[in-house]
């Protein structure tokens, strides 16, 4: 057994609550259908220097309702409610905030992840520092109590955003990275447990949430944990023009997806700095697709199958300041429909921001693009009640076209597979 697992493991225990003729694995079974299709809440409790509840209103939720969505992903700053000089003790101000926003949530009958989404260097502190790592669990423990009120059927708890201790441990070649993170999560876990008996934790690997990084993850002996990764393969391609990454990330632009011989050459030339030229490069040789796409995720559906768990992937997307649309959309529908494929639960980054479901019209109003949303295997209804539902376009069909005046005043999810919209060529 890994360093940390027993200290999930004690907590089994904590779930014998969950009474009745459904075993834990068969619950999870059941709650899973809830991780089904959802969509990340970015902005409100994290990623952001001014706090403003409103961001996220009763009409965004109503639109999310209506897309078809099942639930959404709450990623929540540590320093909203944690203090280190007192883990035990929740900020209030902002806990009342999230109460808030979980009833707000939790009306609409959309489930919820609450997910810990902290700075760097909380996440530094948590691969070095073992004080920190009981404070962190200390903080936890409190927040699942807090939160143990909620209808674990619809309430989920995720262990920490990209823990990364690949990164924050490679000045330090005595620690192992994934037995590091083996043991923290497996604190964390455990407290989580113990504050939360009956709700379903999710856990994920020691490498920025990464597919190899779930690969390499023991599981815990608790049968209440679903596990998860983040797809946003390749960076090269979903992460063209972005600001926060390596300098050369802004020198990449218009790569094509699915990956063309033809727009490959005529555009790695014009491409200005080296390094970035180097990975435009790089990503035409590996020839990305549909089937490349689909390929990476079964490795991730493997893990899951020898393992005998349930995974998702709560996070994938493509930042659109320096792609074309169709590439976007192509890449998002590819993902998904792997997902599908092989039954992984699925939220999208992002509702609002660069990494979009929406886009802002005329009068600021939020507007959901309806390429994405066919992309996203989504129905609408027409006004009319007599009108039968109908699915969104093919985005092919409807490349660089976005919604500007959707009504979304009925709508519903209808399960579609690979055969639904068929990858762009």
């Amino acid at each position: 057994m890994m360093p940390g697992l027993a200290y999930a493991n004690e907590a089994i225990s904590g779930s014998e609550s969950l009474q009745g003729d459904q075993s834990i694995s068969n619950i999870v079974d059941t709650r899973f259908d809830e991780l089904t299709r959802g969509i990340n809440l970015t902005g409100w409790f994290s990623q952001t220097s001014s706090f403003n509840f409103d961001r996220i209103t009763d009409s965004d939720l109503e639109t999310i309702k209506s897309l078809g969505f099942e639930h959404v992903r709450v990623p929540i700053d540590s320093a909203f409610l944690f203090d280190e000089n007192n883990p035990g003790v929740l900020n209030t101000k902002y806990l009342s905030y999230l109460d808030s926003a979980l009833d707000k949530i939790l009306a609409k009958d959309l489930s919820v992840i609450i997910d810990l989404s902290p700075e760097d260097k909380f996440k530094e502190l948590l691969a070095n520092d073992d004080a920190f790592v009981n404070s962190v669990s200390q903080f936890w423990k409190t927040l699942a109590g807090h939160l143990s009120t909620r209808n674990p059927e619809q309430v989920f708890l995720e262990t920490l955003n990209e823990p990364a201790f690949s990164y924050f441990l490679s000045n330090n070649p005595n620690i192992n990275p994934v037995e590091r993170w083996n043991e923290v999560q497996g604190k964390l876990l455990a407290a989580m447990r113990e504050g939360a008996p009956n709700h379903t934790l999710i856990a994920k690997g020691f490498d920025w949430d990464s597919i190899d990084g779930l690969k390499a993850l023991t599981p815990v002996e608790d049968p209440n944990v679903v596990y998860n990764f983040h797809f946003y393969e390749p960076m090269v391609f979903t992460h063209q023009g972005a600001d926060w990454m390596d300098e050369a990330f802004l020198y990449l632009h218009d790569l094509p997806y699915p990956y063309n011989q033809e727009d490959c050459a005529a555009l790695i030339p014009t491409i200005i700095d080296e390094t970035a030229r180097e990975w435009a490069q790089s990503y035409c040789d590996r020839k990305w697709d549909a089937a490349k796409i689909e390929a990476r995720i079964g490795e991730a559906a493997a893990w899951a199958q020898e393992n005998n768990v349930r995974i998702t992937a709560n996070e994938f997307g493509v930042y659109r300041s320096s792609v074309a649309e169709d590439d976007r959309v192509a890449w998002i529908h590819d993902t998904r429909v792997a997902l599908e494929k092989y039954d992984i639960g699925w939220a999208m980054w992002e509702y609002a921001g660069g990494f979009g479901l929406t886009e802002k019209n005329e009068e600021g109003v939020r507007i959901p693009n309806e390429n994405v949303v066919a992309a996203l295997g989504l129905y609408v209804e027409d006004d009319e009640d007599d009108d039968p539902p109908r699915r969104i376009p093919e985005p092919r069909a409807i490349a660089g076209f976005v919604l500007l005046t959707l009504l979304l005043t009925r709508v519903k999810r209808v399960a579609i597979g690979a055969s639904g919209l068929g990858a762009r060529g």
